[in-house]
């Protein structure tokens, strides 16, 4: 929930009902093994699935609040919903990219940092890619 209660709206697609199972689910994972965001990742994604389908943003989403908890951050950038539209749009395919395959302007960031910057900014990089990166 935003501090003032409302739902996030990364989780308007997901009832209420669905919230409250995956809440469930998440309360009964075992996070002592858990040394890597990949590795928290996989088992939040694996307890999120199983509830609600479209589970890639909701699954990304818990991790990284978690991952906060637990001092785990991402290494690499999860590619879901429009940051994989703005991953494509510079030519990369698949569920994650590293920072070296992005233009040089992104190796700054952090990997959470560019994934926001995927999502955000995706039609821009549409836009700009359209007009200047050869097909």
């Amino acid at each position: 929930k935003l501090p003032d209660g409302r739902r996030h709206p990364h989780q308007r697609h997901v009832s209420a009902k669905d919230l409250v199972a995956v809440e469930r689910r998440l309360r009964n994972l075992d996070f002592s093994t858990t040394h890597s965001f990949d590795a928290l990742h996989s088992l939040v994604e694996s307890a999120v699935s199983t509830v609600f389908k479209a589970a890639e943003l909701l699954a990304y989403d818990t991790s990284l609040r978690f991952g906060c908890h637990l001092h785990l951050e991402p290494e690499l950038i999860y590619l879901h919903r429009t940051t994989r539209k703005g991953a494509r749009h510079l030519g990369i395919r698949g569920s994650t990219a590293s920072i070296k395959q992005l233009p040089k302007a992104f190796h700054a960031l952090t990997p959470s940092e560019i994934e926001d910057c995927l999502c955000i900014y995706e039609a821009s990089i549409a836009e700009i890619t359209s007009r200047y990166v050869p097909r």
